[in-house]
């Protein structure tokens, strides 16, 4: 069994050096805590530079799995060329690392909650990028996604949009169709064969206003909460994934325990699913870790390493 950790970075405000140098630092943590692999966004690399990306991946053993990119794909109103430039732009990144997998996020709609004029905008650009990734031999995928208004939200219209789009595949998030009201296990078994990639996530009704969170279809708000400490029953996920024979890439969303370490932390949520492959058999190709794309949780970790110094992280 081997570990792969996906890491996103703190996006907010522009691009710094010291960004770059809390990105290496994590994946320094990662690779010594047993992970293989990383994913990395888009931007991220464009930012860092996909030569300076590549040797600190060769230089920490770690292996780039799949490039994450968001854009602005969900705005009906974009010209169809300028929306897809950065995910044509991320076909190329992917080329250039050897990179199999490009997940494609919607992104902004520019304010729009025309979910029917979404959902066709989404559909025509999903097959253009998917189309020219698979030319390059590059595979395309969506995600769950927790906006209601991005029309890929519920089960029945993710299957939609998988229908509607020749070799686009799913990276299956195990509680984003929470906020729809569904249950995640019935969910990936209603749509585990187009699954390829799987994010293990834990989520829970959020009552705090200031807070990075997503509405509900039941009027209630819902956040992405450390792993165990929401509503995902964990075991009977793993259990269905052994029951549909799942062996795609398996990454962990990492959503800060403040009462651990940065170390302990990721430790904690490597073992705890390191025992949940193990006690299922799952026949995961790879187990990776991604960290939470949130300001506050990303600064109280940015926040530890600065206090605990990039020398010594324990």
């Amino acid at each position: 069994m081997t570990f792969m950790c996906e890491i996103q970075p703190l996006m907010d405000g522009p691009w710094s050096e010291e960004k770059s140098i809390r990105i290496e630092e994590l994946l320094r943590i990662a690779a010594e805590t047993g992970f293989s692999g990383v994913d990395m966004i888009a931007g991220t690399i464009e930012a860092m530079g996909p030569d300076r990306v590549r040797k600190i991946l060769n230089d920490k053993n770690l292996k780039l799995n799949s490039i994450i990119c968001i854009g602005e794909l969900a705005d009906p109103s974009g010209r169809d060329e300028e929306v897809q430039a950065p995910y044509i732009r991320a076909i190329d990144a992917a080329v250039f690392f050897d990179c199999p997998h490009l997940m494609l996020v919607p992104g902004s709609s520019n304010g729009s909650a025309d979910t029917s004029a979404i959902v066709q905008a989404l559909e025509r650009r999903f097959r253009n990028i998917t189309q020219a990734a698979a030319d390059k031999g590059i595979s395309c995928m969506i995600e769950d996604d927790p906006d209601l208004f991005a029309g890929i939200c519920a089960q029945a219209d993710v299957r939609h949009m998988l229908e509607a789009v020749p070799g686009l595949k799913l990276v299956y998030d195990s509680a984003n169709m929470i906020v729809a009201g569904e249950d995640p296990v019935q969910y990936y078994e209603g749509l585990h064969e187009y699954v390829i990639h799987t994010h293990i996530k834990d989520m829970a009704v959020c009552e705090d206003p200031s807070a990075y969170r997503n509405p509900g279809s039941d009027g209630r708000y819902y956040a992405n909460v450390p792993h165990g400490k929401g509503l995902v029953d964990f075991d009977a996920l793993f259990g269905s994934f052994r029951k549909y024979g799942y062996d795609g890439v398996l990454s962990l969303e990492y959503v800060p325990d403040e009462s651990l370490s940065v170390r302990d932390d990721i430790e904690r949520v490597y073992k705890m699913t390191a025992s949940l492959v193990c006690k299922y058999n799952v026949g995961i190709n790879e187990v990776g870790l991604i960290p939470v794309l949130q300001t506050q949780p990303y600064e109280d970790v940015w926040r530890k390493l600065k206090e605990l110094g990039t020398d010594s992280v324990e």
